[in-house]
C-alpha cells in the first residue's frame, strides 16, 4: 500500500521518531477525510468531493500512499467531469482501499 522509498525518505528527512508522529497524524486525517468524503458524495456535494479528493490524494502520495492517491485522483478528476457512474464505481472502492491504507501504515508508527 505504500512506497517504501516514501517513507524511508520522509524518516530520513525529519527523523524517526517525527515520522511516527506524522504517520499518526496521516492515518487519523485519512479516517476524518474519507468519511467527509463519503458523506458529501452520499449528499451529491460535487464541490465538495471535488476538493476533499484533490486534499487527500495530496496528503496520500505524500507519505507514499500511492493506492489511496490515484484513487482519489480519478476522484477527482470524474467529479470535475461530472461523471456521477463513473464516482459509483470509484466510490464502491474507497472504503477497502482506505481501510488497507490505515492498517498499511500502522506499522510506521
Amino acid at each position: 500500500m505504500f512506497v517504501k522509498e516514501t517513507v524511508l525518505k520522509l524518516q530520513s528527512d525529519v527523523g524517526e521518531e517525527l515520522s511516527k508522529q506524522l504517520m499518526v497524524i496521516f492515518i487519523n486525517e485519512t479516517k476524518k477525510l474519507v468519511q467527509e468524503l463519503e458523506v458529501a458524495y452520499e449528499q451529491a456535494q460535487l464541490d465538495t468531493v471535488i476538493l476533499i479528493s484533490h486534499s487527500l490524494k495530496s496528503s496520500a502520495r505524500t507519505y507514499g500512499a500511492e493506492t489511496l492517491g490515484s484513487l482519489c485522483e480519478q476522484i477527482e478528476s470524474e467529479g470535475k467531469s461530472n461523471n456521477t457512474s463513473a464516482l459509483d464505481l470509484l466510490f464502491k472502492q474507497l472504503s477497502g482501499i482506505s481501510e488497507k491504507t490505515v492498517l498499511s501504515a500502522i506499522k510506521y508508527t
